[in-house]
């Protein structure tokens, strides 16, 4: 009789073999790079490109929609009334109501938004405020914002400004300075990605002393379709700015209207225009440049991954082949060391 000693070829079951536990480690790791690949790269981002985009913001806001409609613009949420929604007011309860009633119905008709448009917008009656204030409101209508929203991304702008020496009466001096501030700190903090940047109104593109006319709205509206597209593709060409043509306009223009949430051209401020301040068919802010947004490498470094480690498991799989094919030293020269013969 017999008795052969421990033998891994013959007693797999007692170790394995080491380059098969390697191939399925391979394996294993290949297969979740790629599901990760397709289901946490593509998917989200194809679905967040064409899904609705909810805003909150004030008159300034609702016209710059305006013109994004007029372009035929439909990713946006419909055009919401929120005349008068300077920071202040959608942070003090004597007022919030209204704005996020509004807000509310739009998000409730939209489930499947995807992201939030916020321009700041200040009024001259909070002049007095300090920047830490208007931090403090601002984080307090985020706070609003995250428990209606989630963490959906929300893109921060501030209003756009006017070309000098123009002036808006109802925003202060230097309120659009103080909200460029307050939205790249609350950018630097990562609260919030950085949003679209708005070119400046000239004093013919307005049809009061704040607010633009039908070519202004335009103007701003392309902004919305470059940045976000016009029929829910994420990817839609932008449509050229309308050509305007100078003309001269009353020196008195009318009374500034009673709402406070619109723009004014700051001394000592660029204007995010060309040098000229005429429209410009170019994008003001290349994807390149704006805040928490990647570059479309994402899913392609992925899949390189997952690919060096499927190739990583065929030269295993070779390797092991290659071992197997080779002659068994025992079957042509007698016992193995390890596996003596007992006398009988």
């Amino acid at each position: 009789m017999v008795r052969r000693g421990f033998n891994r070829r013959t007693h797999p079951e007692r170790g394995g073999d080491p380059g098969a536990r390697l191939l399925r480690l391979f394996l294993n790791l290949s297969l979740v790079v790629l599901l990760g690949w397709a289901g946490f790269g593509i998917a989200p981002a194809d679905a967040q490109a064409s899904s609705p985009v909810g805003y909150l913001g004030c008159s300034m806001t609702r016209d710059t929609v305006i013109g994004y409609h007029a372009l035929g613009g439909t990713r946006l949420w419909e055009t919401i009334q929120y005349g008068g929604g300077a920071i202040i007011n959608w942070q003090n309860s004597k007022y919030n109501g209204p704005y996020w009633q509004k807000f509310d119905a739009a998000f409730a008709a939209h489930r499947d938004t995807g992201s939030i448009f916020w321009q700041l917008c200040v009024s001259d009656d909070s002049a007095d405020l300090s920047d830490e204030q208007f931090h403090t409101i601002a984080l307090s209508i985020l706070t609003q914002l995250r428990s209606r929203v989630g963490t959906m991304p929300v893109e921060i702008s501030s209003q756009p400004t006017y070309v000098a020496p123009h002036v808006c009466p109802s925003s202060g001096s230097n309120g659009p300075a103080r909200m460029l501030a307050l939205a790249n700190r609350l950018v630097a903090e990562g609260h919030v990605q950085r949003g679209p940047v708005f070119p400046s109104l000239r004093a013919d593109q307005l049809v009061d002393r704040c607010h633009p006319d039908e070519v202004g709205q335009r103007i701003l509206g392309n902004v919305l379709a470059e940045r976000y597209g016009l029929a829910g593709t994420g990817s839609a060409s932008a449509v050229p700015s309308p050509t305007v043509t100078t003309s001269p306009r009353d020196s008195k223009p009318p009374a500034s209207q009673s709402e406070p949430s619109v723009v004014t051209t700051v001394p000592g401020v660029p204007v995010p225009n060309t040098p000229s301040n005429e429209p410009s068919d170019k994008k003001p802010t290349p994807v390149s440049e704006l805040a928490a947004e990647g570059d479309g490498s994402g899913p392609a470094v992925i899949a390189v991954a997952g690919a060096v480690l499927l190739l990583a498991g065929i030269i295993v799989v070779l390797r092991l082949r290659g071992r197997r094919r080779r002659p068994d030293p025992a079957s042509t020269h007698g016992p193995r060391e390890d596996s003596p013969v007992e006398a009988r």
